[in-house]
């Protein structure tokens, strides 16, 4: 079943992994069974990752606004991840990942959230330098089509747009959680996760502002694959956050993923409906709507799609739109990432995207029309381009741009952005 989503390929750049369907996870399949003690140890598996990252932003906010002035920010990035995995001891297996992200060149580089506060006036670039432990967890697989992880994980549901680690950020978002998956229903999966602790990816620098969040929040997410038809989910997601109480609602949805292949062409299409009401200790009483729309089709090398996304908000009253806190959002409403946080007025964005995949080589160009969804307001349109190369199965290369134009009365202004990538693996 093809999953529509702009999640790029570097963040397929990865071992092999326990496929989990729609939920996904970073531990690689267990090889063997370990027989003793230390085998759990000698015949574990180590794996290192590295991604080096040149970005550059020159967002015109806050000159435009009379704030304080503003400057491109510039970053170089190293992001340097070593994982250790034990071999399966009685159905246990455990996990260690350690992230370190280095900035070199670092003089126009603010990566936000008080972590590099003489540099204030640069564009901000969110890859703070630091060290942080993103995955420790044990695993259990001793119940017949049932997996339980326990500790802080990956944890990535169906296209990331409301539960997702944020992957493209040189330090990783995590979650310290109880997670359940069973497949003991033909074509079903089914997913509960008691999430506790949220990791954000300024988990590595501790003079960020909250690079942890407290929670006692509940994801449920259950999967049906009716063949010929496609799939169908259901999905629950109770968020209760202490640090930042206004994120704290329920969300409720139900998502639709179907693929139609014919002789030399494919099409495939995806609708998905969530309602979202605010609870307690969030201060403030809303509910608000989500819906998308999308479809396209395959025909040789070329990938054509369009869609309609909508965020629900309320031009009358501030805090009432519809929020994805835990989401990975650099693949959407935009590279430029000027949406990160619904605004107030809620969002319509309507998107066409092309993509050519000849001799290994993505080629990509995406538009978007972003406008207010409770009024007629237009916040501006987005062009984003992308070419992307995997080498060897091992490396990857991409390069990245975002031109976004907007309209200052709204307070959204012009911003332009690119990424060159350069990642490897070794396992």
């Amino acid at each position: 079943m093809k999953k529509i989503t702009t999640r790029l390929l570097a963040l397929a750049l990865t071992c092999p992994a326990i496929g989990l369907g729609f939920y996904t996870t970073d531990i690689p399949s267990p090889q063997g069974h370990a027989n003793c003690f230390n085998d759990i140890f000698l015949q574990g598996d180590t794996r290192l990752k590295l991604r080096f990252r040149q970005e550059q932003v020159n967002d015109k906010s806050y000159r435009q606004l009379g704030t304080e002035p503003q400057f491109p920010g510039r970053a170089s990035t190293l992001s340097t991840r070593l994982t250790y995995n034990t071999a399966p001891f009685y159905h246990v297996y455990g996990l260690l990942d350690f992230n370190n992200v280095t900035s070199y060149f670092n003089d126009h580089h603010n990566s936000g959230s008080n972590t590099t506060p003489s540099k204030i006036h640069y564009a901000v670039i969110p890859d703070p330098k630091g060290t942080a432990l993103v995955q420790a967890l044990l695993a259990f697989d001793g119940i017949p089509q049932t997996q339980i992880f326990f500790g802080r994980q990956n944890i990535n549901l169906d296209n990331e747009r409301f539960v997702g680690t944020s992957d493209f950020r040189q330090m990783p978002k995590t979650y310290d959680a109880v997670s359940i998956v069973n497949r003991s229903l033909t074509n079903v999966e089914l997913f509960y996760a008691f999430v506790d602790q949220v990791n954000t990816i300024y988990q590595g620098n501790q003079s960020a502002y909250f690079p942890q969040r407290a929670n006692t929040t509940h994801l449920i997410n259950v999967t049906a694959t009716l063949f010929p038809f496609g799939d169908f989910i259901a999905y629950g997601y109770l968020v209760h956050d202490f640090d930042f109480p206004q994120f704290s609602a329920n969300t409720y949805g139900l998502r639709y993923e179907g693929d139609f292949p014919f002789p030399d062409i494919t099409f495939y299409t995806v609708m998905e409906y969530a309602r979202q009401n605010s609870k307690k200790p969030n201060p403030i009483d809303y509910g608000a709507n989500y819906y998308h729309l999308n479809g396209g089709f395959e025909w040789f090398v070329f990938d054509i799609s369009g869609g309609l996304e909508v965020l629900g908000g309320n031009d009358r009253e501030i805090g009432k739109a519809f929020k994805t806190p835990f989401a990975s959002l650099h693949e959407f409403n935009g590279y430029a990432g000027k949406f990160t946080r619904t605004p107030n007025d809620g969002l319509k964005d309507l998107y066409a995207k092309a993509q050519i995949n000849v001799w290994q080589i993505i080629l990509e160009a995406t538009y978007h029309h972003f406008k207010a969804e409770a009024d007629s307001d237009t916040f501006g349109h987005e062009w984003d381009f992308a070419i992307r190369r995997e080498l060897f199965k091992n490396y990857f290369l991409s390069v990245e741009y975002a031109d976004f134009h907007g309209r200052k009365e709204y307070g959204y202004a012009d911003t332009r952005k690119y990424w060159l990538t350069a990642a490897a693996k070794f396992c």
